[in-house]
C-alpha cells in the first residue's frame, strides 16, 4: 500500500498565549520514521515537537510558518500546513498618582497610564463598583477593605489576541 500523510491543527492562527496546539494526524504508514519539521523562512523561530507536532507557543515568535509532516526518510508522503502566530498585547495601567489605596469617600476616578486597548474592566470579587467599559471606579459605592483585584483585559484589534493585567486596590474607611 502507498503511504499517505494528512495532518491539521484546529486553527490556522494562534495567539502566543493560547494553549499549545497539537495536530490531528491521519496516516497510513509503511514506516515508523516520520516527523514534523518547520520549513521556509524563519523556520527556526517556531518551536515544533518533531514527534507530536505540538507547537510550543511560549518558545516561538510571532510570524507565518509552514510545517511539514513527512513519512519515511525519503519523504515518500508528506503534508504541509501554514500556521500564523500572533503577539499578544502587553496591557498595563496604574491608579491615579500611583496610589493603590483610596478613601471610601473619594470621588470616582479612572485608571491612568493605560497601555494596550482595554476592552473590559472588572473586579471579579464584586466588592468594587467599576464601569466595565471605562474602568471608572466609584469608591462611595464600593466595599471597604482589600486588596480587591482590578483587572483590565486588552485586545489587539487586528488579531483578536487578548491578555490581562490585575492590580490590587485598597479602600479605607472615612474614619481610618
Amino acid at each position: 500500500p502507498e503511504d499517505s500523510a494528512i495532518f491539521q491543527y484546529d486553527q490556522m492562527a494562534y495567539c502566543l498565549n493560547d494553549t499549545n496546539p497539537i495536530p490531528l494526524v491521519t496516516y497510513l504508514p509503511s514506516t515508523v520514521d516520520s516527523g514534523f519539521i518547520p520549513v521556509g523562512p524563519g523556520n527556526t523561530l517556531i518551536s515544533v515537537d518533531p514527534v507530536t507536532g505540538e507547537i510550543d507557543l511560549v518558545n516561538s515568535l510571532a510570524g507565518s510558518y509552514r510545517i511539514v509532516y513527512h513519512l519515511g526518510v525519503t519523504c515518500a508522503a508528506y503534508d504541509t500546513v501554514d500556521v500564523t502566530l500572533y503577539n499578544v498585547p502587553s496591557p498595563n495601567f496604574s491608579f491615579p498618582n500611583n496610589q493603590d489605596t483610596v478613601c471610601s469617600n473619594a470621588m470616582p476616578f479612572s485608571p491612568t497610564g493605560i497601555t494596550g486597548t482595554p476592552v473590559e474592566w472588572n473586579n471579579w470579587t464584586g466588592n468594587v463598583a467599576i464601569n466595565p467599559l471605562s474602568g471608572e471606579i466609584t469608591p462611595t459605592m464600593s466595599d471597604i477593605g482589600g486588596p480587591f483585584p482590578i483587572t483590565m483585559v486588552a485586545e489587539a484589534a487586528s488579531t483578536g489576541c487578548r491578555d490581562s493585567v490585575t492590580k490590587p486596590l485598597f479602600i479605607i474607611g472615612i474614619n481610618a
